[in-house]
Formats: C-alpha cells, structure tokens, sequence
C-alpha cells in the first residue's frame, strides 16, 4: 500500500483573487509569484474574466496542489499551516464547492480549469501614511510628510468594473487591505458609498492603521464595513511609535473611541472590529494589556505572523525578531501568556483571539519540552520543585483554570485512572496549604474544595481513583513553608 500524495491545505486559487493596485492579479494572499494575468486583460471586456482565472498558470497551479506538486512558494507559505495533508481532501474539497454541478465524472485536469470566485483581496493604492518598520514597501519612508516616490492608485471607474465582473463570478467578500493605507486613496469614502448602495449583499471588510484623524463623515462611512481590522501592536505609546516610526498610538484609540462612541448603546449596528497584532520579541511584555483594553472594549485580537524581509529596517537594523526566535528560556513564559489569553477570554465568555501560524508553530516548539502549562512564579516553591522533576508526565502537569479574565486557579492537574503518583517536596518536611478542585473538562466545570492544612514529609504520594462525574482534580498548593 502506498503513502498517499501529500499537499498544502489551500483551495485559494479556486475560490479567490488578489488585485494590486497596478491591477495585477494573484490567485492568493501568498508569496506565489508569476504572470496570473492584470485587469487590463478583462475590463473591457468582462467575459474575458473567464479566460484570465483558467489561463495556464491558474491550472498549473491547481493542478500542483491537487497532485503534491507544490512550486517553493507554496512550500514556505505562512499564510497556511505547515502541515501536509492528503492531497484527496484537496480534491474533496474542491469537488464540494461545485457540489451542484455534474462533477462524477470530472478528471484532476477538469478540477484545475474550475473556480468560483468568492473573495477578492484588493489594494487600490500602495500610498501610505506610515512607515512601519518591517513593512516591505514602506519600511524605509523616513520622510513621510515630503516622500517624493511615486504611488500608484487603481483608477475609479475601472475597480468598479471589475467588482461588477467579479460578482457575476460568485464574489461574496470583499476585502480591502494590500501594500498601502486604504483610506489614503483620494476617492475612497466615495468608492465605498458606491459599492454598499450599488451590492447591499456584498461583505466589505477593511484594514486600516487607524492613525489619522477621521472627520465625521469618515466614521459615517467606517460604520457601513462588515467588519474593520486595525493594525496596532501595542498600546506603549514608545514601542508603538518606534515599530510605526514616529505615529501616534493616543490617535488610534481616539479614533476607536469615537467610532464606537457614535454607535456603541444605540440601536445602529456597527462592523465587528479587530485588532490586528503582528508578532514579535518587543510586543510579548505588553500583549497583556493591549487583550485587557480589547476584552473591556468587547473588540477581538488576531495575532498574525512577522515576515523579516530583506531590506526592511526591521531586517537592517535586527531591531525585532519572530517570536519563535526568541531564546528557549523565554518562550516558556510567552506560551503561558497564550494559553491564558485564551482562557481568559473564554472564561468571560469572549471570543478567543486568534493566534494564527505562530501559536501552532509554539506550540509544536513547547509541548516537545513540557506539558506543563504555566512558569512557577518566584516563592512558588512547591510548583517549581514539580515543574523540575516532571516536565513531561502526561498524567499530572501544571494548569490554570480563568473563572472570568482576571480570576484564576493554578495547581497540578491530575488525571484520576491514574493511580499512585509521587511528587517530591521542595523541604524534607513541609507544612502545606491546599485545596482540592474537582474538574471535569468536558463539560468545562470545576467545583473547588475548601482550604487544608497539612504536615508531609516529602516524597508524597497521591492516589486517584476514576470518577464518573469529574475525569481530574486540580491540587491547588497556596502555600509550601518548611517545618
């Protein structure tokens, strides 16, 4: 019996297409290069839409993810989880999306020449207001005020020829992001107005940085958006103003202050709003309070990956690095602040943020070093003296539980079938205050016991038995003195 083929988890050149503002097309949001077609091809011209999305380098394309084929592009792309899959879902999936169409007897080759375009990925303009300091494009405008480069905006009535065609093809979603700031196209609040009256259907979605000051017609505008995703790393005014060079943090939260404050309590619906964190070593110490004012501010997180790209000042000056580059030591630390953000919002019954590849990545990095779930904190003898001796028992690890953001229980989380467990103390003899929870984390419930005190000699010995209700128990050790 032979391994199955294996492929990237994508159908995006099935379902999607990227426009720059120069009209370059690409069929995803990866770093997949060569001549997808332009804008120019079609627009005048609609059903020649059709020729440019089955041209030869859109089939050869899905054809190489239908087949495990896959060009260096796909390999190293981060916008799609490392992980192969078998190459049949591929083309079970895509097969699914065309579900109502005769498909039985379709080849791999008919599969490549299909697709349905439900997202559109779109950048009218590469002008930007900032200079953010990995930003491929704009990294090194020193001089934002009096840049003298050349921008390139799509022209008005040609994008909105080209939405026209798209939704004759399927399109659904429209998304605004790209190279540039979008609200730095000259028409952009005009263009907006035109697709909302003209597709009320249409999810318009946005990325914006949020860092100039919006008139009132601007926030009138914003509100219409499916949902708007806003770039800001860190709510320090320093670090926000060293990775944006120079902008100012205070202009983005007034800027949210003032939209929510126009809608927020009152019967008019408004977009879903997202901050969006790039990751990065200098963020890590202060993601904790930029979750803290999104969970007060009912706004959800996306922590998206950091791409070093040569030339960047990012990369020129080694001012940041990925996460997952940081020493071993420290990443312990930075995979408990993940795990609680998770839980925290859970608990408060809160959309989770979103962690993309760089949570998968850690985790992947961590759980080959530990099961345990948090760093004892300093005088947290008795946890540390466990964390020492067993970094790695599958059967009892170190574990909080959030009963809402800020409250939460930690101890040892222990499995009940599985017997006699040894855990050795910090002091040959010990006084110990504890209590014992009961959990069952199926159906997400804990009942915890009252305060104990004990004298032990160490080692000490737990013995668990298997409980129909709760599946674990959470030895919660408050405090670990000598005697």
């Amino acid at each position: 019996m032979h391994d199955p083929v294996m492929t990237k988890n994508c159908i995006s050149p099935w379902v999607m297409v990227e426009i720059f503002a120069t009209g370059k097309l690409k069929p995803c949001d990866g770093p997949i290069t060569g001549d997808y077609g332009n804008v120019d091809n079609f627009i005048n011209k609609p059903a020649a839409l059709h020729d440019v999305l089955n041209s030869t380098a859109y089939r050869e394309l899905r054809m190489n993810l239908l087949t495990g084929n896959l060009p260096d592009a796909c390999k190293t792309c981060r916008n799609v989880p490392d992980e192969l899959v078998p190459a049949a879902s591929i083309e079970a999936q895509v097969r699914h999306i065309f579900e109502n169409e005769r498909m039985e007897r379709l080849t791999l080759e008919d599969l490549a020449g299909r697709y349905k375009v439900l997202t559109c990925n779109a950048g009218v303009t590469d002008k930007c207001n900032l200079s953010c300091i990995y930003c491929f494009i704009h990294s090194n405008d020193v001089e934002r005020p009096n840049l003298h480069r050349s921008y390139c905006s799509i022209n008005y009535e040609k994008f909105l020829r080209i939405i026209d065609a798209l939704i004759n093809e399927g399109l659904t979603r429209l998304h605004f992001c790209g190279i540039g700031e979008f609200t730095s196209y000259p028409r952009w609040k005009e263009l907006c107005k035109k697709l909302f009256n003209t597709y009320p259907a249409l999810k318009v979605s946005l990325v914006s940085n949020f860092a100039r000051k919006f008139t009132e017609d601007d926030y009138d505008v914003l509100n219409r958006f499916f949902q708007i995703s806003i770039s800001c790393d860190t709510l320090d005014s320093e670090l926000y103003a060293r990775l944006r060079r120079g902008a100012r943090v205070e202009t983005v939260l007034e800027n949210i202050e003032k939209f929510r404050g126009r809608y927020v309590g009152t019967e008019t619906c408004y977009p879903k709003i997202i901050l969006n964190v790039t990751e990065s070593n200098v963020i890590v110490d202060t993601l904790e309070d930029l979750a803290r004012y999104a969970y007060l501010n009912n706004i959800h997180i996306n922590v998206s990956n950091l791409i070093l790209v040569e030339g960047t000042f990012a990369q020129q000056n080694n001012s940041i690095t990925k996460i997952i580059d940081m020493p071993q030591e420290k990443l312990f630390k930075v995979w408990e602040m993940f795990l609680d953000l998770i839980d925290r919002f859970t608990a408060a019954q809160r959309p989770a943020p979103t962690f993309g590849l760089v949570y998968e990545t850690l985790r992947n990095k961590m759980e080959a070093l530990t099961h345990n779930r948090f760093v004892p904190a300093e005088g947290e003898t008795f946890y540390q003296a466990f964390a020492d001796a067993h970094p790695k028992n599958p059967y009892a690890y170190l574990k909080k539980f959030f009963l809402d953001f800020d409250t939460c229980i930690k101890g040892i989380l222990i499995k009940l079938d599985t017997g006699k467990l040894e855990f050795t103390l910090p002091f040959p003899e010990a006084k110990l205050r504890y209590r014992i929870a009961r959990v069952n984390m199926d159906a997400d419930r804990i009942y915890v016991g009252n305060e104990m005190d004990s004298i032990v000699k160490s080692p000490i010995f737990i013995e668990t038995a298997p409980s129909k209700e709760y599946g674990h128990i959470l030895f919660e050790v408050l405090t670990c003195e000598p005697c």
